[in-house]
This record gives C-alpha cells, structure tokens and sequence, in this order.
C-alpha cells in the first residue's frame, strides 16, 4: 500500500504538471486513471512480498532448519573449516586484517541478514589482539541485522583470573561484560578455566560449557591402557579428570584409579618457601593420564611426571583441552620423559610442536558441530555436550 501511495503522489505530480489535472473535461478520466495506478502499485508490492516469503520457505525447507552461517576470526581458522565440513556447509565469507599502524579492521561479505551467525573465535594469544577482533565481529554482525549471534570460544582468555585476589582485577568478568555491549546472544565455550564464568555474563546471554575430554577418550582407549589411573595435578583440575575418568569408565574401561598431585608449600619460618609434589592416591604398576585444562609453560606438568614416575607408574600420557606450548613448553616436555601428550585443536598449535613424536592433536569438530546442530533444531537435550 506504501508503495502505492507513492506511485499516486508521482503520477498526481506529473498531472499537475502537464494541466491536464485542472481540466474538466479531463477530470474524470485521470481520477480514474490515478485510483487503476495505486491499486496496481499495491497488488504488484503484495506479490513481491509473498513471492520473497516463498522463496525463503522454500529455503528453510531445502536446509531443515533456520538458515545459519558461520564466521571465523584469524585466531583458528582451521576448526572452522572443520566444523562446517561436518555440518556440509562451507565457511562464510569474512575478513580481518589491520592498517599501517596496527590497527584492526573486519568486515564481514556474506548477507547475516535475518540469519543465525556462529563465531568462531578462541581468545588465544595474543589475547589482546584475538579478543578485541571478537568483539568487533561481533559488533558487525549486529549492525548487519543478524538474528541472533553466538560465538564459539573454544578457548576463554583471562579465564584463570576469575576472582578477586590481592586487590587485582576480574578480567574474566569484564570480558563476559564486554561480549555482552557488543551485542551476543549466546556463548559456547570448552572446558572453561572455573566454573563461575558462566556466572558472570546476565540470565539474558546463556552460556555452555562443552566439555571437551569426551573427544579424547577413544583415543586413550585405543592405547590399550594398563589398570589406569586418571591424576589430576592442579586445584582446578579435579573435576575435569574425574569427568575423565568417569568418561573412561561409561566406555567400558574398568579398574580406575584416581588420585591427586598437589603442590605443597615447604619451608622453614623465615625462609623463602618451596613448593613439593605430594601424590595422593594409588598409582603403582599403573599407565598414567595427567589431566588439566591448560598446557602453558609445562612446569607443572614435567613435575608431575617426575612425581608419578617416581612412585611407580608404568607408563605416563598427559591431556589438557588447550595446548598453548609457550616458553620453551615442547622442549620441557621432551626432557621430563613423558610418553605423550595429547591436546585438542581449541588453539592453533605451531606446525614445530605437532611435528613432534610425543604430541597429538584430536579435534573438537564433532563436538562443536553437533552442539551448533542441536541449537538450530532447538533440541532440548545437550547432554552429548555436557557428558554429565
């Protein structure tokens, strides 16, 4: 009808223009003439309309579900690629670069309009850089009218300073803060530093935590362990190896063990404390799986090898979700005598550290396809993504 009315004001311009308007003997004609524009005007507008609704149901029934795109930032290009190689869709089109004097710009070439848009973004090192690309692709998808957002951060950056402590900041809170200024609608993450996370972005922005072991366990499996132990050597591992662990043994693998590897303060009063590996738990004659979230410098991992190693275990394999391999880690690990370690691809691991014997790589592709899958479909049970 706007349309319509539109043409009618044009075609009564150009009348009156011409003087025909003001005419008597022409007065009756032109009004007729004038009411067969508008209703014209306003069938061929309502066919356009329905004809675009068509198409786009004709759309939604050709895919199954919601029309859906996934973008990548710079940070891990590669598990985007392979997620949408298990969702047989290919990688929208965007780009991130940076001006002369180093400053970033994105843009995004696919039409978001009306869509669900999935970022695929780790906030990995350099986390400054990573984190602040995120939000600006965040804030172009919203200004381009998607319709909803949700960003993949296999790996949360400033996540292990989740707490107040000795008057420092809350890094991890203001980042959630941030996303949320930007314009997110939704968060999904991998095997989060502390669970609290989750708390600090608002009811109105829900966050899932995939747990990221599960695509580990086959592969351990296939090691063909002997009676094995699942060790947890930090604070904040403890209930990602006994998910592990548990994980192992819903898959049939029997006589499990658990134990502890913890850091204890030594030192006499007045003196500078040292810091000692103290096991507990059983683990002799066993093969060995050190757990945890964060593989980083490997200090703490060589001295749980060294640990384990020295009260008996048989042979000794490591896990962590995120292998960011910095400062010499690769080179520390090959000293301790580790039989090897085994990451996921929730960060790009230099081509030098996976060429290494010792170091493999398993993806995160199925599992954050299938949890992208379940969210289009709008299924109610994530339990393949929580492993609970």
């Amino acid at each position: 009808f706007w349309f319509g009315m539109r043409s009618a004001r044009v075609v009564r311009a150009a009348c009156a223009a011409s003087g025909r308007y003001a005419r008597g003997q022409h007065h009756q004609r032109e009004r007729h003439w004038l009411n067969h524009s508008v209703i014209c005007a306003s069938v061929g507008a309502a066919a356009a309309v329905a004809n675009a609704s068509q198409s786009s149901n004709a759309q939604s029934e050709d895919t199954g579900s919601e029309p859906l795109v996934i973008l990548s930032g710079s940070s891990n290009k590669e598990l985007a690629q392979a997620i949408c190689k298990e969702l047989g869709i290919t990688l929208g089109d965007a780009f991130t670069g940076r001006f002369s004097d180093g400053e970033l710009y994105v843009g995004v070439v696919e039409d978001i309009s009306e869509k669900e848009v999935y970022l695929v973004q780790p906030i990995a090192p350099p986390l400054s850089v990573t984190f602040f690309e995120l939000c600006m692709m965040i804030s172009t998808c919203r200004r381009a009218a998607a319709k909803r957002i949700i960003a993949i951060i296999p790996y949360y950056g400033y996540g292990r300073q989740s707490e107040r402590r000795k008057a420092r900041a809350i890094p991890a809170a203001d980042v959630a803060r941030m996303l949320e200024a930007c314009g997110v609608d939704a968060v999904i993450a991998v095997d989060l530093h502390a669970g609290q996370i989750q708390g600090c972005f608002s009811p109105m922005v829900p966050v899932d935590d995939a747990q990221g072991h599960v695509v580990a366990l086959d592969y351990f499996i296939s090691k063909r362990l002997t009676r094995p132990g699942v060790v947890a050597f930090h604070t904040n591992s403890v209930a990602l190896a006994q998910r592990f662990a548990n994980g192992l043994n819903r898959k049939g693998v029997e006589d499990i063990s658990f134990a502890l590897c913890m850091r204890v303060p030594r030192g006499e009063k007045g003196e500078a404390p040292s810091e000692e590996y103290e096991m507990v738990g059983e683990i002799r004659d066993r093969d060995v799986i050190l757990v945890n979230d964060i593989l980083d410098t490997g200090e703490s991992l060589c001295a749980a090898v060294r640990m384990v190693k020295r009260c008996g275990a048989r042979r000794v394999f490591a896990y962590a979700t995120h292998g960011l391999f910095a400062d010499g880690c690769a080179a520390k690990l090959r000293e301790s005598g580790v039989d090897e370690v085994v990451v996921t691809d929730s960060v790009t691991v230099p081509a030098e550290v996976l060429a290494l014997p010792f170091v493999t790589r398993v993806s995160l592709a199925q599992l954050l396809s299938e949890t992208i899958r379940r969210s289009v479909q709008d299924e109610s049970s994530f339990s393949y993504v929580y492993d609970d």
